[in-house]
Formats: C-alpha cells, sequence, structure tokens
C-alpha cells in the first residue's frame, strides 16, 4: 500500500502527473534505492561506481579517480609482525616502524576515500540534472548490473516510487521501464492537464493515479475519476451547476448550432454516462461489474479527449465572439 499524506488524499497539493519529466522529489526516492540496493556492498561498490563513470557519465578510464584499489588494505608485514614475529623474528617490527606503517596507512586510506566521494558527488550530480529519460536509463542500467536475488524488490521498490510521485512509467515484469499509455495517449492526458482547473486536473491525476498501482485488480476507481473529470470540465463551460454529466449533456444540446457540434457526439457522450451509472456509479452494490485495466485506460482517454475537443470548441466560440 502506498502512504499518501493528508494533502496528497485531499488534493490539496496535487501532483502532476510526470510524463515527460522526472522532479526531486522523485529523484531522492530513486537515488536512495539505488544507494540501497546496488552501491553499499563495501568489498564490490568501488567497481560499481567505475562501471557507471564510464558507462553511463561515458567518462574514460583513465580519469576515474581512484587507480589502485590496493591501497585499501594494510601491508601484509604488518600482519605478519604479529602473527609469525615469534617464529621468525627478522619478520617482527619495533613499534616506531608499526606505528608509521599504521599512519601511512590511514593516509592512503583517507585519500582514496576523498577520492571515492569524489566520484560520488560526480555521479551524484549527474543523477539530480540529466535529462528526464537518462534517469530511467539509469535505472535500467542499475537493473541490468543488480543481483539476480535484489531484480524483484527493486523494481517493486521504484515502482512504489513511480506510483506515489505519479510518474507515467514502471518497471514491467521484463524488468524494462515502460510506459503505462503509449506517447499519442500521452498526448491528450498532458493536453487536459496543461489547459485545465485544479480541479478537473485533480480528477485526471487521481485517475491515472489509480490506473498505475500494480497491486490494483479493480479499476472503478479510475473510470469514476475520469467520469467525475468530464462532469466537472462541462459544469465550467456551461456555468451551471448541473449536478450530472447527463444533465450538462442537456444544456450543451442547446448550444450545439453554436458550438458547432454534432448530435451524435453529444449522443456518444450520454452512452458513456449511462454505462457508468448502470456499473460502478449507480449499480446494485453486490452486483457491481469489475472495469478491467484495458476498460479504465479506454475511459480515461476517452474522457481527456472529450474534455479537449469541447476546449476547442469554445475557444472557437470565443473567438467568433470576440
Amino acid at each position: 500500500m502506498i502512504y499518501l499524506n493528508f494533502s496528497e488524499r485531499e488534493n490539496i497539493e496535487i501532483k502532476n502527473l510526470q510524463m515527460k519529466e522526472v522532479n526531486q522529489s522523485t529523484r531522492v526516492g530513486l537515488w536512495n534505492l539505488i544507494t540501497t540496493f546496488y552501491l553499499n556492498e563495501k568489498i564490490i561498490f568501488f567497481e560499481r561506481y567505475k562501471l557507471i563513470y564510464t558507462d553511463i557519465l561515458k567518462q574514460t578510464i583513465d580519469t576515474f579517480p581512484i587507480q589502485d584499489f590496493s591501497d585499501i588494505s594494510l601491508p601484509i608485514a604488518y600482519f605478519t609482525s604479529y602473527t609469525l614475529g615469534d617464529i621468525f623474528p627478522e619478520k617482527k617490527l619495533s613499534d616506531d616502524e608499526k606505528k608509521e606503517m599504521l599512519e601511512n596507512y590511514r593516509k592512503r586510506r583517507k585519500i582514496l576515500y576523498e577520492r571515492f566521494y569524489k566520484i560520488h558527488i560526480i555521479i551524484r550530480e549527474y543523477f539530480f540534472k540529466c535529462r528526464w529519460n537518462k534517469v530511467y536509463d539509469f535505472l535500467e542500467y542499475v537493473m541490468s548490473k543488480i543481483d539476480k536475488n535484489y531484480k524483484i524488490p527493486f523494481a517493486n521498490r521504484c515502482n512504489d516510487v513511480f506510483i506515489k510521485e505519479k510518474t507515467a512509467y514502471r518497471f514491467d515484469n521484463s524488468f524494462e521501464i515502460s510506459p503505462l499509455i503509449n506517447k499519442l495517449e500521452q498526448d491528450v492526458v498532458i493536453k487536459v492537464l496543461s489547459n485545465s482547473n485544479e480541479a478537473i486536473k485533480g480528477y485526471i491525476n487521481k485517475a491515472y493515479s489509480k490506473l498505475k498501482e500494480r497491486e490494483n485488480e479493480n479499476y472503478n476507481d479510475v473510470a469514476e475519476e475520469a467520469i467525475k473529470a468530464v462532469e466537472s470540465f462541462c459544469k465550467t463551460l456551461t456555468e451551471e451547476n448541473t449536478p450530472t454529466l447527463g444533465d450538462a449533456v442537456k444544456i450543451l444540446r442547446k448550444k450545439k448550432e453554436v458550438l458547432n457540434i454534432s448530435d451524435l457526439f453529444l449522443v456518444s457522450i450520454e452512452k458513456l454516462y449511462a454505462w457508468a451509472s448502470s456499473t460502478f456509479r449507480h449499480g446494485q452494490e453486490e452486483n457491481i461489474p469489475i472495469v478491467e485495466i484495458s476498460e479504465a485506460k479506454f475511459v480515461l482517454i476517452i474522457c481527456s479527449e472529450i474534455i479537449n475537443y469541447l476546449q476547442v470548441k469554445f475557444d472557437n466560440l470565443k473567438k467568433i465572439n470576440s
């Protein structure tokens, strides 16, 4: 279950869908997962940073700040002095020699980790500043390198972030990042979000958010929110507080001549409303059919396009009357 705070649940702070962007909050959540699942294993994380440096940042290996990984270990002579000093006295180091060796080791280790931190900052800055599509490239790269036992947990945790932050993508069952709806459908939804008021944005955002929940088997809420968006839009256009979409269509029908809207188009909206009313909106609770994801996507896209179409008609009318 994805945690939503009070402001998100009540649509006080509305998060717009991220289709061609990845905002700061989303990057923070994803970077924390990359650090947890991929860059936290002490033995091999230097090598993983080097691969990201060359494969993702496209930098040459000779510019990698750490070239000699042997510096992270104490010299063998230091341990030999303790373990074999009694058997081979010539191997035993004096206290001053051991102190000097230990001090040199600490200096080298400090330099090593300073260089490592430099690499960490370079890669982190890249992740937080790169184009939105490069973030998804980065995630797929990590997925290709991650241990097979971590692939499913990493994908699920990333999808949790995608859902909470309302991004338009998710890891699929083949561990690739794919859009929930295709580019043409995305353009339809983006147009609604860019031209609508906050109430309509809230309904479309909520519908899309429900559509992306992988564990969801009932998509009635998606269709419900999409229908509400059209109702809200029609109320705005007609400037009347019509209680239902059916009532709003009746008012639109009175204006169909000046709006140049076909009556058949209005009939199609009525049919959509009738389907919604007879099923998940006003049907008997025990007999309400489950809306499948294909139907939910269809209703969301159709409702978005209805809003876009009617907006164009009213914009044209304003131009004629101005």
